[in-house]
């Protein structure tokens, strides 16, 4: 079989892709085409190949006509005016009826705002839709193909005289005539005024090529309005513009609509499609197609000399294929051999779909230039009509990759099908030979020798063949590097410890066989050493890289040697929006949201405890990850123990230490020698008892302190339209190992930045883009294994302000802080005179500050359920949605007395504890002693020390913390800035 693509395409423009003489067999660089039979008599081929435009990517079909594999043209919908599909919907919808698609292609071109086809329309020799000007693709019953103009005229011929149609359930335009029927659509969906003749046919389905058809005429309209057309009617019409000769037949004449043809074979047509002219008597002719001299997705179908029909569609519009002009079209379809062609539609509209040897559904091929399948008029489907018989006729074989290093092997299967593509069983042992004697066979694997180019690989057994096609190359592309079956961008290892790297590399974007020894590892960097397999062992802390090659390409990734990765850790249960443990002892199991019942986050677990109950947990491997640890606590006391399976399905136990009390308590137990996979909890003891952050690894996580951040650059200027990197190094365990990067998140003017955390590092760089006049913040959160908490940031301050957002911030201390808060709409004002007022200096009510906090964690204030204090009539009409949001949040309540209090100052220990409350539980309280402790209320206490760890409220020079002192609206926007 011929590949013009492999050997014509990449010829164009390109003097370094060539193929040598048919003696070397050997492909230096460029094009590659294999092929497999997918019908009796049908054939599916794959090119990849280099032309002046630069990689292409193609597909085709070739089928030799015959009863067994049968074409046909299908359209989106019974009617034409607005019924789109894609071609898999199509294909689904097909295999339902109980049609064997074994493959399917676009057809004509359409309308994108209606779905209406530009084209010829024939369906069981019934013709639907026609212009008098395009081409078509016919099939007739037996496959075979004709192609060319099928409808030169449209002539309606009556007793008042003849006329002649310019289209036939084509929307309506001023150019001539035309005909609409129920296949339009059940409406003539005029808008323009126009002249129409009802007629009535004598037979609906004796509507053919080059038959003439029996109408009477029944009625008239005219005007703009769309009017109905009746099941067997069919609408003479042309719009009042239009110049064309027109004839006003009477009611009651009889008419003969004819479709005529100047060619042979088109009233023998089952099945037809429109397309556009692009080769005739084996000449280039492409005519009217649309964007002609752009490289974009094509589809075609041609035949050749001897009948075989070749549908081909080439992907395009992307650096994964750019795809073809329609001049390249037609002679690509003439160098595979076609003498008549006809452009079907392209660009997002091209899509292929194949049925693969032994499977059941037909499954897109193509890569659509939208980036998925478009919706569109119609198509042309390959039908199998052979029935499974058993009989292998041809032997499929199937390679784990097409692409091969010189001396590397791939493997492949060989499978047995029958004619209908069926898999059956093998007749017989199977035989190989390798054409030229490249390489070899053996154990389902093709060991490539040192040439390179194409291989052909034969197989038989009994008298079933096949054949199969692989490239060998000499060269990567591009490579990938992974550890235990994932890809790595990057190494972090301790001293002594060792990694086990695999590398896949790729020829032109695809997968490519190769062999460990046909690579080079190395290492930059006095870090450690690398063995030729790919096992990288750290020696001395430090950084570096670890680089792969073959022949001239080379791939690196950095590699740090020091703390080392997290440890192995699956998460069981946060209890965040769900838990998954359940009961079967008619324990309650209730997920709480209150602040005083959660260890880690902002949910737990709240156990109702009798004696004992057994909780049943997903189950969880624990053959890498013995240890389990939680965080737990209980009204009085309480055991727990850790339940697990062993491989032979006993149940093995083992206690958790210490014993869960009053206060939180980080619980863990290791599995039992023997142990596969936790399975439960047992508690025992009486009352409630509160789980949080349930977990498996390889060792219990350092429940004390917190993740430690620390900036590394952290610029507090810069001018305006500059962007800076804010850089900082995060670990846990006192330093000895990194964050996991899904538990850190960075905040730039309280939106969550896209920058991520680096584990090999154990680093983070926040980019702030170009910067505006003003305050920016920058926020870093992270979470350690044990769900210890840390926050820190960093302010910059950007140029000079002159336009602020409050006419009496100017000369505020906060007037960065404040501009910052209005921006994002957390700071509103006053509005006086047309003027906006802030007040900085003022103190902040109570009030104010619960519609501060409410805007800020975005809480739902459209109800006003939960204001039941005796002083509602108090609250000012703008504050009772954000008081009751934050009453029904557990933030913000009122006094001993049933007050809310709303136009009092609010305190700084009353702002701390609102702050720690709208806080995930994890952060840990700092011990620091200010000189007016004794001041601090009891309530507030360990409020206080939270907000005072992460830095959110600081104490006086003096050091005091002043908790009962008010606090101004400067000084909460400061505070908000860093919410």
């Amino acid at each position: 079989m011929k590949h013009p693509l492999v050997t014509r395409l990449i010829s164009v423009g390109l003097s370094a892709v060539l193929l040598v003489s048919a003696a070397g067999a050997s492909l230096i660089d460029g094009g590659f085409t294999y092929s497999y039979r997918i019908g009796s008599g049908t054939t599916y081929s794959n090119t990849y190949a280099i032309n002046s435009a630069g990689t292409q990517r193609a597909n085709a079909i070739e089928y030799t006509p015959s009863s067994a594999v049968t074409p046909m043209g299908v359209r989106s919908g019974t009617q034409f005016y607005g019924n789109k599909i894609t071609l898999s919907q199509m294909i689904s919808r097909l295999e339902g009826q109980g049609y064997d698609v074994i493959g399917g292609v676009n057809a004509d071109f359409f309308s994108t705002e209606n779905g209406i086809p530009t084209g010829l329309v024939v369906d069981n020799g019934r013709i639907i839709a026609c212009n008098t000007w395009q081409n078509a693709v016919g099939f007739r019953a037996d496959g075979s193909a004709v192609i060319g103009t099928p409808v030169s005229s449209i002539t309606v011929s009556g007793a008042s005289g003849n006329v002649g149609v310019y289209g036939y359930n084509k929307t309506r335009t001023s150019v001539g005539l035309y005909l609409l029927d129920s296949y339009y659509y059940s409406q003539t969906r005029f808008s323009t005024p126009g002249q129409s003749i009802i007629l009535e046919y004598e037979n609906k389905n004796d509507l053919r090529i080059g038959h003439p058809a029996k109408f009477k005429v029944v009625g008239k309209v005219s005007g703009s309005e769309s009017f109905a057309i009746g099941e067997n009617q069919m609408i003479l019409t042309k719009r009042d513009d239009c110049k064309s000769a027109w004839i006003d037949y009477p009611i009651g004449e009889e008419l003969t609509i004819t479709f005529n043809t100047m060619m042979k074979g088109w009233d023998e047509v089952k099945y037809a499609v429109g397309g556009k002219a692009l080769v005739t008597n084996g000449q280039a002719t492409p005519t009217s197609i649309d964007r002609a001299s752009a490289n974009c997705a094509r589809t075609a179908v041609g035949t050749k000399a001897d009948g075989t029909v070749v549908i081909f569609e080439v992907d395009g519009e992307s650096s994964y294929s750019r795809g073809l002009n329609a001049n390249a079209l037609a002679e690509e379809m003439i160098a595979r051999g076609c003498t008549t062609a006809v452009c079907l539609d392209g660009g997002g509209s091209s899509m292929m779909s194949i049925q693969q040897p032994g499977e059941s559904t037909s499954k897109l091929i193509s890569r659509p230039s939208d980036g998925s399948e478009r919706k569109v008029s119609n198509f042309i489907v390959l039908v199998n009509n052979k029935k499974s018989d058993g009989v292998a006729t041809y032997l499929y074989m199937q390679p784990v990759t097409r692409y091969v290093l010189a001396g590397a092997s791939t493997t492949f299967s060989t499978t047995a099908m029958d004619d209908a593509s069926v898999k059956t069983s093998l007749p017989g042992e199977v035989t190989y030979t390798v054409a030229g004697g490249v390489g070899s066979v053996s154990d389902d694997q093709f060991h490539a020798g040192s040439s390179t180019g194409p291989v052909s690989i034969y197989a038989q057994s009994g008298s079933a063949t096949g054949e199969m096609q692989l490239m060998v190359v000499g060269a990567i592309t591009s490579a990938t590097i992974s550890s235990s079956g994932k890809e790595i961008s990057s190494v972090s290892v301790k001293a002594d410890e060792s990694i086990d790297l695999d590398a896949t590399v790729f020829y032109n974007g695809f997968t490519t066989a190769s062999r460990d020894d046909l690579l080079t590892w190395t290492v930059k960097g006095d870090i450690g050493t690398i063995d030729k397999s790919g096992v990288f062992t750290g020696t001395k802390k430090g950084s570096g890289s670890i680089v792969v090659s073959y022949g001239s390409y080379s791939k690196s990734i950095p590699v740090t040697v020091g703390m080392g990765a997290p440890q192995d850790l699956t998460t069981i249960a946060d209890f965040e929006s769900s838990q998954p443990l359940t009961t079967s002892d008619g324990t309650a199991l209730t997920l709480t949201k209150d602040a005083d019942q959660v260890a880690r986050g902002y949910g737990a677990l709240a156990v109702s405890v009798n004696g004992s109950a057994e909780l049943n947990v997903p189950q969880t491997a624990v053959t890498k990850t013995p240890t389990v640890s939680l965080w737990a606590k209980a009204d009085g006391s309480a055991t727990l123990t850790g339940i697990f399976t062993t491989a032979d399905g006993e149940t093995v136990e083992a206690a958790f230490g210490p014993t869960a009390s009053a206060n939180w308590q980080f619980l863990s137990c290791k599995a039992p020698d023997g142990a596969q996979a936790l399975t439960g909890l047992r508690i025992t003891g009486s009352g409630s008892v509160y789980l949080d952050h349930i977990q498996v690894s390889e060792t219990a996580p350092l429940s004390t302190g917190a993740p430690a951040i620390s900036f590394t650059s952290a610029p507090t200027t810069a001018s305006v339209g500059s962007s800076v990197t804010v850089t900082a190094k995060i670990t846990q365990e006192n330093g000895a190992y990194p964050v996991r990067s899904k538990n850190v998140k960075a905040y730039l003017n309280g939106n969550l930045s896209s920058a991520k955390y680096d584990e090999a590092s154990a680093s983070i760089s926040i980019p702030t883009g170009s910067l505006g006049a003003g305050l920016h913040t920058v926020v870093i959160e992270a979470a350690d294994d044990a769900g210890n908490l840390s926050r820190q940031a960093v302010t910059i301050t950007v140029g000079k302000v002159t336009d602020h957002a409050f006419v009496d911030i100017g000369t505020s201390w906060a007037a960065g802080y404040i501009d910052r808060l209005a921006a994002r709409g957390i700071m509103q004002g006053s509005t006086v005179d047309g003027k906006k007022y802030y007040y900085p200096n003022s103190n902040l009510k109570r009030s104010e500050f619960a519609a501060m906090i409410a805007r800020t964690l975005n809480l739902d204030t459209s109800s006003e359920e939960g204001l039941n204090f005796v002083d509602n009539d108090d609250i000012p009409s703008w504050a009772r949605g954000p008081i009751a949001a934050c009453v029904r949040a557990g933030l913000m309540e009122g006094s001993s007395t049933g007050r809310f209090n709303p136009n009092s100052n609010i305190t700084r220990a009353e702002v701390m504890t609102v702050i720690s409350r709208s806080l995930p539980r994890g952060y840990v309280p700092i011990s620091k002693t200010y000189t007016d402790q004794a001041e601090i209320p009891d309530w507030a206490l360990t409020h206080v020390q939270i907000v005072s760890a992460i830095g959110l409220v600081g104490g006086y020079k003096d050091g005091s913390i002043q908790p009962n002192a008010r606090i101004t609206r400067a000084e909460i926007a400061k505070i908000f800035c860093y919410l």
